[in-house]
């Protein structure tokens, strides 16, 4: 084997994928893969070895990795005391590290945040001990598609417990390090916005200390779009900066006491920007090509990179899936492929074309599959705007120096920053405004990427090289036929369950909204939910339209103006994800007051009423059947809507009560008759009648809720369909819930 950290590494990850996923098929995959390219060599043995010390490395990772404290009961008040590694005053929450080494993400409580006359010494927790008292909370899992999954996001970044702090005590200093450090930084970010202004501070803080957060939201957007957003994040790049940087100004190379110089500097830039897994993945190779340097062997960057990763999953396997982890030794992999080639490429101009060209195409299928966008100017953005990064990076850092050593200059670094942060903002949103922005895209399965990168590494790595030069037909066939099996077998086992349900009720908590795709490929939501702690539109709906594809609904129409229904679309409005909204004329708002706190045109909100078809084409309708009376208004005026999709009736009746039912039941009678009812009023015990029920005579129903203090839904609601043999689905125990109307069956997320 010429590079065995690359091949023992890649069976490391195997093993910890197999008992993380636990697919059955993973060890037949990987004995095949070794003995292709192995065949009778003794060291396939090793492989094997690595492969079991990742299963019993994520096993032990498993058993310990409890999310759920049980010394701190949910009921009750208990204290939490710790050392805080990690403190994020924009999103008010931090890292505390107990004494028994457990990390827990802490959300602070909103009372502590302060008037903000508070001293830096009073507000800065970093490295200090403190004393918490409040509750311990469960992660929340991921329940509807493209949803966040909370319990895996926290394994990745080494958490171990969520704490909901209620009250606080700051203690003494015990990590004086970091405290000083942070302390620092604080000052001149605080001394900088005097200077330059907040947007401009937040900038430098984005750009050099990795804290996007600060920045203006619709800002980092347009970053996105321009494909440039990886420049505001503390990442690999920004060492290589610094690390370029140092050797120009040092001048001396070889010294071991100008290398460990150069770690300690990098070292302490990491503790700067929280210690990020990218950052920490740079620090870590350059230290390996300085030993390499030292000793006299020659530097694999390959190798390095495998070795690296293999360092970080053996502390900690569940680095394995966190996002910040893949993207930077993925784009490392890239970089690797790409240097065969580019030794071949005389002109260092088309060097660098080929080099970002490359790289872009190799990252954006990744790109794409977890930010749902491409940015077609991203090699145009990345060469104009990161050959401005390293000045304005080392600009930066040395203000930030001088003002360690000599303050008084910092009116000098404030001006000359503030200029290089205006010429960066500028051409950013002079490329956006040209280009037009990022194109939305659906994500590729699991499936298409293993076949995508496994035929790109078959073809154009060294090893698949190496195999086209010596006509090994035979073991190029043997491996095609393992990506082909493997890939099959990832988009079996990571498909969305509800990917080909086109009518789904969307767990958005104690609210109600449902996803409609007509046979020919008109979208609906019904209801979007609302909550005043969360923007339901943003954190839930958004995702789940881009998981399906799906970037904007044609119509959304909303049953009443209540905040669980009403509050998740007007935020996909004011997101531009609406063609047209519809609302009942007895809603009690007019449309120009709708349209303006949607921001929408003024003909895109359009009144709907008894007896309207909103839609119609063959084998789907969408037809009002209530209000009854005119001017109902509150629960009892909402919108009743029966959709027909493909001979199958839906029926949904927002939050209306016995009286509405009375009524529609005396007009309809057995044209109310559905195969699935949404519960009305989420169970409520003044819903559900008993000649309401026996009028829609379902066999399924579907209740919308979540966790409330309205005691939905009542029990004795619930068994009024159980007692008719009708089949309760619940969101709030199941997730979302996909109906498929052409087997007339249901399925749950969960």
């Amino acid at each position: 084997m010429r590079r065995p950290a690359v091949v023992w590494t890649a069976n490391f990850m195997g093993g910890i994928l197999l008992v993380a996923l636990k697919p059955w098929w993973l060890p037949i995959v990987f004995i095949a893969m070794n003995g292709l390219l192995l065949g009778k060599n003794k060291k396939i043995i090793y492989c094997f070895m690595a492969f079991v010390l990742g299963m019993v490395i994520m096993m032990v990772h498993h058993v310990d990795f409890s999310l759920e404290n049980k010394s701190l009961p949910k009921e009750q008040q208990e204290a939490l005391q710790g050392v805080v590694i990690k403190h994020n005053q924009e999103k008010n929450q931090m890292v505390v590290k107990d004494e028994k080494g457990k990390r827990y993400l802490v959300y602070l409580p909103r009372e502590e945040e302060g008037s903000g006359n508070e001293t830096l010494e009073a507000t800065l927790l970093t490295g200090r001990l403190v004393t918490l008292w409040g509750r311990s909370v469960t992660p929340k899992e991921k329940r509807n598609p493209g949803g966040f999954n909370q319990e895996l996001y926290l394994k990745s970044q080494n958490i171990q417990g969520l704490f909901q702090g209620q009250k606080i005590k700051t203690g003494d200093i015990k990590n004086p390090i970091s405290y000083h450090l942070e302390w620092k930084k604080r000052a001149y970010l605080q001394t900088l916005e005097k200077l330059v202004g907040k947007e401009m501070k937040s900038l430098v803080q984005a750009v050099v200390f990795g804290e996007k957060e600060a920045l203006d939201s619709s800002t980092y957007e347009v970053f996105q779009a321009n494909g440039i957003a990886h420049l505001l994040a503390a990442s690999g790049l920004h060492v290589g900066i610094l690390y370029g940087g140092l050797l120009f100004f040092f001048r001396c190379r070889r010294s071991p006491l100008f290398n460990g110089m150069i770690l300690l500097i990098l070292f302490a830039y990491a503790v700067l920007t929280g210690f990020s897994l990218s950052m920490m993945r740079a620090v870590i190779m350059i230290a390996l090509y300085l030993f390499s340097l030292m000793i006299h062997r020659p530097y694999d960057l390959l190798s390095a990179t495998c070795a690296t990763a293999f360092f970080f999953l053996l502390y900690q396997p569940w680095y394995l899936f966190s996002l910040g982890f893949q993207l930077s030794f993925w784009a490392m992999v890239g970089i690797c492929l790409l240097q065969g080639y580019l030794k071949d490429v005389q002109r260092r101009f088309f060097r660098l074309i080929f080099f970002l060209l490359g790289i872009q195409f190799w990252m954006a299928p990744v790109i794409v599959y977890y930010f749902h966008y491409f940015s077609p100017v991203a090699p145009v953005t990345n060469a104009l705007m990161g050959s401005l990064v390293p000045l304005f990076l080392m600009m930066g850092l040395l203000s930030f120096a001088f003002f360690l050593v000599f303050p008084p200059s910092g009116p000098f670094w404030g001006m000359a920053l503030n200029t290089m942060g205006e010429l960066f903002l500028f051409l950013n949103e002079k490329i956006y405004v040209l280009s037009g922005g990022s194109l939305d895209m659906k994500e590729p399965s699991p499936g298409a990427l293993f076949l995508f990168y496994g035929f790109l590494l078959l073809l154009f790595s060294e090893g698949g090289r190496i195999l086209q030069w010596r006509k090994k037909r035979m073991l190029q066939s043997g491996l095609l036929l393992v990506i082909i099996g493997s890939g099959i077998f990832f988009h079996v086992l990571l498909k969305d369950p509800l990917a080909d349900y086109e009518v789904i009720f969307v767990d958005v908590g104690q609210g109600s909204s449902t996803y409609i795709e007509s046979p020919e490929g008109k979208t609906f939501f019904i209801d979007g939910g609302g909550n005043g702690n969360y923007d339901v539109g943003k954190t839930v709906l958004v995702p789940f339209l881009e998981e399906r594809g799906t970037f904007s609904v044609d119509m959304a129409i909303v049953t009443h103006l209540d905040q669980d229904h009403y509050g998740g679309l007007k935020s996909l409005c004011q997101k531009e994800k609406v063609n047209y909204l519809g609302v009942s004329p007895y809603c009690g708002k007019d449309l120009k007051t709708l349209a303006k706190e949607c921001d929408l045109k003024p003909n895109q909100v359009v009144q709907v009423k008894k007896g309207d078809v909103l839609y119609k084409e063959k084998d789907f309708s969408i037809e009002v059947i209530g209000p009854l009376r005119e001017n109902q208004e509150g629960n009892e005026g909402s919108l009743v809507l029966i959709i027909t999709h493909r001979g199958q009736k839906i029926l949904i009746g927002g939050d209306i009560g016995k009286e509405t039912e009375k009524e529609l039941t005396r007009v309809y009678g057995d044209l109310l008759e559905a195969t699935l009812l949404v519960v009305p009023h989420h169970g409520s015990k003044n819903s559900s009648s008993t000649n309401f029920i026996e009028a829609v005579n379902p066999l399924f129903c579907v209740v919308q809720v979540g966790k409330n203090t309205y005691g939905h839904p009542n029990q004795e609601t619930i068994e009024k369909y159980r007692e008719r043999d009708i089949m309760v689905y619940r969101t709030d125990t199941m997730g979302a819930i996909g109906f498929d109307s052409d087997t007339g069956t249901v399925c749950s997320y969960l």
